[in-house]
């Protein structure tokens, strides 16, 4: 994500630290707008533990000084009962660890910086070109599948429905977030529920060649988004085309690697 951002928006009049820096000294000096990419990966699959949450650790060094904060959170955020649909003012508490942890964050963010500094953004699933970074990713292993193996291996129905949507929507998201210095929470997704055998369908099409194989046709963890508030304070939605020209231009970019 930080990556696909700012190879799109530049590095100008940004300051941009690794996540093993964030105790240095001056760190905030002259600055505006901080947005956290890190994760650290204790924080994805363990209960909660304030030691391994890098937003709390850059909050409480923003409280108080006013700085803008983007927290980068979860549609995994919502309650399990708000999955489909889900609306910012509907339950919170996590579908999973990594879940809860976001909800935990959301909530401690808010004490420490105020509603007048911060910015909650929860992300649907990202689509990105992620062939060769070795990431787990839903699309790290379609792309690596497909171009290593000749295939998209799925451990799931091709039936699933799920809300993706693309690194370019959302770096245009985040850069209107930090140019309006907009505050509050939103959705970030398409609001479309594409079925998951769609993405690697298009995908493949775009490669050239290829085959969807399905080890296990269990239905689980849909979700889709409501995407309303997004549409109508920042002017912007991504359509299934858009989706779909995307996936075919990942195919191409794949096959030309």
């Amino acid at each position: 994500m930080a990556r696909s951002f700012l190879t799109r928006f530049g590095t100008e009049g940004k300051r941009v630290v690794s996540h093993a820096d964030i105790g240095q000294a001056g760190l905030l000096d002259g600055v505006e707008h901080l947005v956290n990419f890190a994760l650290d990966p204790v924080y994805r699959r363990e209960a909660y533990s304030p030691d391994h949450d890098i937003d709390l650790r850059l909050a409480e060094r923003a409280a108080g000084t006013g700085i803008h904060y983007v927290m980068l959170s979860s549609r995994k955020a919502y309650a399990g009962s708000s999955q489909w649909g889900a609306k910012e003012s509907d339950p919170t508490g996590g579908v999973d660890a990594y879940g809860v942890n976001k909800s935990i964050t959301e909530k401690a963010l808010r004490g420490l910086l105020g509603l007048e500094n911060l910015a909650i953004l929860r992300v649907a699933n990202l689509m990105g070109y992620e062939f060769g970074e070795g990431r787990r990713s839903f699309m790290g292993m379609v792309l690596g599948s497909l171009k290593e193996r000749g295939f998209v291996s799925y451990d799931m129905s091709p039936l699933v429905r799920r809300d993706f949507v693309t690194d370019d929507f959302f770096g245009e998201v985040l850069d209107r977030c930090l140019s309006g210095r907009i505050v509050g929470t939103y959705n970030v997704g398409s609001g479309v529920p594409l079925m998951a055998g769609e993405i690697a369908l298009w995908i493949i099409e775009g490669f050239g060649s290829g085959e969807l194989r399905i080890t296990n046709p269990r239905v689980a963890d849909e979700f889709v988004l409501d995407v309303s508030r997004l549409e109508s304070d920042f002017g912007l939605k991504q359509t299934r085309e858009d989706l779909k020209a995307y996936c075919l231009e990942l195919g191409r970019r794949l096959r030309d690697a």
